[in-house]
């Protein structure tokens, strides 16, 4: 089961990893090309005010699951680091109880908010809603496997000094 749930995270990761990469290379060239276009020719094309806020809403969905993977999401400790271990523990255990609880209810109204937008059309591009809004429901999907991995995972060593290694996808399987 720790085998199989760590393989599904790192097949989430690299897809998610994709998606962001993606989102925002696209993100860019349209925000690059409003700018050219408005202050050099005077127009604006309005097919990209459609793909600039759904690439920025994509990158944003995607990113923020990819930080579950490797516990990036900001933590405020200030008061907890003077506590003694076990109640550390306690509230350590408590916010992880949270952000599951989060994340299975961003899961369900992520399923809803997509399934409703099976009939909704962007104004400039006419495109289906429905392919967009995915991206809502998988991030959420990806931060409960991400979660679980990393609950079902011995904690992980700093990485080391290699520049060319894949940290944030590497599978938190350890070799016996």
């Amino acid at each position: 089961m720790k085998a199989l749930i760590s393989t599904v995270a790192a097949i989430l990761c690299r897809l998610l990893s994709v998606i962001v990469t993606i989102a925002i290379a696209v993100l860019s060239l349209s925000v690059l090309t409003q700018i050219v276009a408005r202050e050099a020719f005077g127009f604006s094309f309005l097919p990209l005010d459609d793909v600039i806020p759904y690439t920025f809403s994509i990158s944003i969905f995607a990113g923020a699951a990819l930080l579950f993977k490797e516990k990036g999401h900001i933590a405020i400790t200030v008061l907890s680091d003077f506590l003694p271990y076990g109640i550390r523990r306690c509230i350590v255990v408590f916010s992880e109880l949270v952000i599951t609880g989060f994340l299975i209810f961003l899961l369900i109204y992520g399923i809803i908010f997509w399934f409703d937008g099976r009939f909704q059309y962007s104004p400039l591009l006419r495109m289906r809603m429905f392919y967009i809004y995915i991206i809502v429901p998988l991030s959420a999907l990806s931060g409960l496997v991400f979660v679980l991995d990393n609950h079902l995972s011995p904690a992980r060593e700093p990485p080391d000094a290699d520049p060319d290694s894949d940290i944030l996808c590497e599978t938190s399987q350890t070799s016996s």
